[in-house]
């Protein structure tokens, strides 16, 4: 059986990033039946600590057991994914990471200790979408009245005509 990962991009929350009964036993025993490890492969502090902490808050409640953060940094979050890829794979060890140790660290490295293909499996995706904003409040007007260089590209959530 494969690792479970969670994969976000930026920062969101998502609830469904759990399963709903522990692959372990088979016996359909309600999942989680003990704390659930989520680990971040960045620093404490960052966007992903935070997305994790929000995450682990919010499906504690929802499941009424503990899901624990865990920060492991390093190598572009390869650490983190690597402690997990060698984890017991039991659903009781989550990745909660961005795309770098799985997507752009096999390609910017020559050895990864992990197959992001083989050790893991996805859970949920989560995004972040910023909702459009309106002419009045966009803030692309008010920078050009102040400053002559600044462009679109300075504020990707809006655009000018």
């Amino acid at each position: 059986m494969r690792k479970q990962v969670a994969v976000f991009a930026l920062a969101a929350l998502s609830s469904g990033a759990a399963l709903a009964q522990d692959p372990s036993t088979g016996s359909g025993q309600a999942y989680p039946a003990k704390p659930v490890r989520l680990v971040v492969p960045y620093a404490a502090g960052g966007n992903a600590d935070i997305f994790g902490r929000t995450l682990a808050q919010k499906l504690t409640d929802a499941f009424r057991q503990s899901f624990v953060v865990e920060n492991k940094p390093g190598a572009n979050g390869g650490i983190g994914a690597d402690f997990v890829a060698k984890s017991a794979p039991d659903g009781y060890t989550l990745l909660v990471t961005a795309n770098g140790p799985i997507v752009v660290n096999p390609v910017l490295y020559a050895k990864v200790p992990y197959d992001p293909l083989k050790d893991f499996a996805p859970v949920a995706q989560c995004t972040v979408y910023q909702p459009a904003r309106s002419s009045r409040t966009c803030p692309i007007k008010a920078a050009r009245r102040r400053s002559p260089i600044c462009s679109a590209a300075s504020f990707p959530s809006c655009s000018t005509p």
